[in-house]
């Protein structure tokens, strides 16, 4: 039997090594990309078994997107998300993934064993492996709407109320609103020594890495 290739796709050098590693220890050939771009063409042009995929592949095209373009080759495919975000909908609010799909918090990876059993469930099509990141998330990220998480990742990008208004194509007056709201589900304000604006980016880096996107 020959070894299965696997396509690791992921934009942080240190961890798609680790990732890259594990495999091969497991008798997989690893193939890696760092981009949407780089993974579209391997794919092409390698035909993998499998894929090992990060949400957020920092500037341009993510992979929610390399997964909507496999369309119906997904089939073809075992794919497993591996993601510092609880969920794709924390990425982008209309995104679903397709039930094949398997889905893990990135801290997984500290167990190999948990990680490759849920690539082999995903390359077998049996049920996939998801793991309730949510679960991991302090209170009260843990409580906050996928509207609220998506305007929390925005404010830890750096993003201006009138930035975040021109993206999602509404009134700054609505996003002051929206901020507002966060703010006090997240239990944050400001003070003299500090800023609430500030303490929410500070809560969602911490939770979840800083967010890369644009």
């Amino acid at each position: 039997m020959e070894p299965r290739q696997i396509l690791i796709v992921e934009d942080d050098a240190f961890l798609r090594s680790m990732l890259v590693e594990i495999m091969q220890n497991r008798g997989f050939i690893a193939h890696e990309a760092s981009s949407a771009t780089a993974a579209m063409d391997l794919i092409e042009r390698l035909d993998p078994d499998g894929l090992i995929i990060d949400l957020d592949l920092g500037d341009g095209p993510t992979g929610l997107d390399v997964i909507g373009a496999l369309g119906d080759r997904l089939a073809e495919f075992g794919v497993l998300v591996l993601s510092n975000y609880p969920s794709a909908t924390a990425i982008d609010p209309q995104a679903k993934l397709p039930p094949s799909v398997g889905y893990l918090h990135k801290r997984s990876v500290s167990h190999s064993d948990e990680l490759v059993e849920a690539l082999e469930n995903v390359l077998r099509n049996s049920t996939p492996i998801v793991v309730k990141s949510d679960s991991m998330m302090p209170e009260p990220l843990r409580s906050l709407t996928s509207t609220q998480l998506e305007l929390l990742r925005m404010i830890a990008m750096g993003m201006s109320n009138s930035m975040i208004a021109e993206k999602r194509e509404v009134t700054l007056r609505s996003v002051e609103t929206l901020v507002n709201r966060l703010f006090v589900a997240l239990g944050v304000s400001s003070d003299s020594r500090s800023n609430a604006r500030v303490k929410a980016a500070l809560m969602y880096a911490e939770s979840m890495g800083i967010p890369r996107s644009s």
